[in-house]
């Protein structure tokens, strides 16, 4: 559905096609989804997040390894829209956050965003320094 405040009422009708009365009127809120967070920058051996607040919420941050969100490394509930977490080896690696407004009401989570962090490239070995040794064959 749209993100827009909707209002809807019930009434029941019999199985001679006889309706009664309308309940009182009710609402609700689609809210906006939630932006996904920014992309992940280094920061001095470390992993820097970041993403958009509104005014009094706080966000419950989430960073797991895999992307169901059960092997979660890092958990946090913060009050500004940034963290950092310790740069993680090599592999794959995913994070959301969702809003908590001051209401206490708790959003949906931002779409996820995967995180690969590439294997190092391994130094070649120096094959030269074997060429003495050659000799002595």
């Amino acid at each position: 559905m749209p993100a827009k405040q909707y209002h809807w009422r019930v009434a029941s009708i019999t199985a001679e096609g006889e309706q009664g009365p309308f309940s009182d009127p009710q609402s609700f809120t689609v809210m906006p989804e939630r932006e996904p967070i920014a992309p992940a920058t280094e920061v001095d051996g470390k992993l820097k997040f970041s993403w958009n607040q509104d005014p009094g919420q706080r966000h419950q941050f989430q960073f797991s390894s895999d992307e169901g969100f059960q092997k979660m490394l890092h958990e946090f509930t913060l009050d500004v829209p940034e963290t950092t977490v310790a740069l993680p080896g090599p592999g794959s690696y995913y994070t959301r956050t969702r809003a908590i407004d001051p209401d206490g009401f708790v959003g949906s989570y931002t779409p996820v965003q995967k995180i690969v962090i590439p294997a190092l490239e391994s130094r070649a070995f120096p094959w030269w320094i074997l060429t003495p040794l050659l000799f002595l064959l």
